[in-house]
C-alpha cells in the first residue's frame, strides 16, 4: 500500500514538472502582432492593450448593488 502511495506522489510530481516546463517553453506573442481568428487581419497587441486600459469599469461594487436593487424592483 505504501508503494502505491509513493508511486502516485512521484507520478503527480513528474506531471507537475512537465506542465511547468511546457508553460515556460510556450512562445506566446508579447507586444507583437497577433492574428485575429477568422478574418486573418493583423492587429497590434499594443493597440488592443491600450484600448483595454482605456475602458473605465468604474466602481463595480456600486454597479452590482444598483443592478441588485433594479432586479428587486421587478
Amino acid at each position: 500500500m505504501n508503494k502505491k502511495i509513493i508511486g502516485i506522489v512521484v507520478a503527480i510530481v513528474v506531471i507537475g514538472v512537465v506542465v511547468v516546463l511546457a508553460m515556460k517553453s510556450s512562445n506566446a506573442p508579447v507586444e507583437e502582432e497577433a492574428v485575429t481568428e477568422g478574418t486573418g487581419e493583423v492587429e497590434e497587441t499594443g493597440a488592443v492593450n491600450q484600448e483595454l486600459e482605456s475602458i473605465d469599469v468604474g466602481n463595480l461594487e456600486e454597479e452590482l448593488k444598483e443592478i441588485d436593487a433594479d432586479l428587486k424592483d421587478l
